[in-house]
């Protein structure tokens, strides 16, 4: 993005607009929007040619996970594989190490979402571990809720990722917060989006859970998909 498009954001942002308003606005994902409103410097740009990598397309997204959640090296392997990455492990592994270096040694003042606006759901999968349950071992889940503003994080350790178990661990959450946000972001899941598409209003959501987020009152926002990288 350019520099131009930067300093907008962050005006936009200043301004009084949500990330999910200035998201909508440059067609770009509201954690993308939340990263550039938080810049506190122009991009560098170096002239030095530099190698091409399968990983490229996706550097900016996994730098934007890191920020929201400690994920692992394994877990965004996953969600770049979903996303169409052929690449092998020990690329994104050395990467999120890397990255997650340069997130601990940041020490800039952070602009947060407002109080009771946004929070986040995903997730994880444990692939080596399976747990006793009705007489047979199931695999391992996690169900991971992260408020944007406070960071407050709710975990819950399940056997299957259903709709019904989606919507047990979204009412746990929030009686352990004591309420929810106005809107809730959520990666590539079926179990909210059925057909996802490049604006959130022409998605379709999964009515058993539309039906839930309306009972509430908060918004479910499907975050678009990274664009495929061009092959041959």
């Amino acid at each position: 993005m350019e520099g131009a498009n930067r300093m907008d954001i962050r005006s936009d942002r200043q301004k009084g607009l949500s990330y999910t308003e200035i998201a909508r606005k440059y067609n770009i994902d509201p954690r993308t929007a939340k990263k550039y409103a938080e810049s506190e410097a122009r991009p560098v740009y170096s002239l030095s040619a530099t190698k091409p990598s399968k990983l490229d397309p996706y550097k900016e997204q996994i730098t934007v996970w890191l920020e929201e959640a400690p994920y692992s090296a394994e877990r965004i392997l996953e969600k770049i594989q979903e996303q169409g990455f052929e690449g092998g492990h020990s690329i994104v592994r050395e990467y999120v190490r890397n990255k997650k270096e340069q997130l601990d040694e940041k020490a800039t003042v952070r602009f947060e979402t407002m109080p009771g606006l946004q929070g986040q759901m995903d997730w994880a999968f444990f692939e080596d571990h399976t747990v006793p349950e009705d007489g047979k071992l199931k695999k391992l889940y996690c169900f991971l809720f992260i408020l944007g503003y406070s960071r407050t994080r709710y975990i819950e350790f399940v056997t299957d990722m259903s709709t019904n178990t989606l919507i047990r661990c979204h009412a746990n959450a929030f009686r352990y917060l004591g309420g929810y946000p106005e809107e809730i972001l959520y990666d590539n899941m079926k179990q909210v989006v059925i057909k996802r598409l490049l604006k959130q209003e022409d998605s379709t959501l999964n009515r058993q859970f539309e039906d839930f987020a309306g009972f509430y009152g908060f918004k479910p926002c499907a975050v678009p998909a990274i664009p495929r990288p061009d092959k041959g």
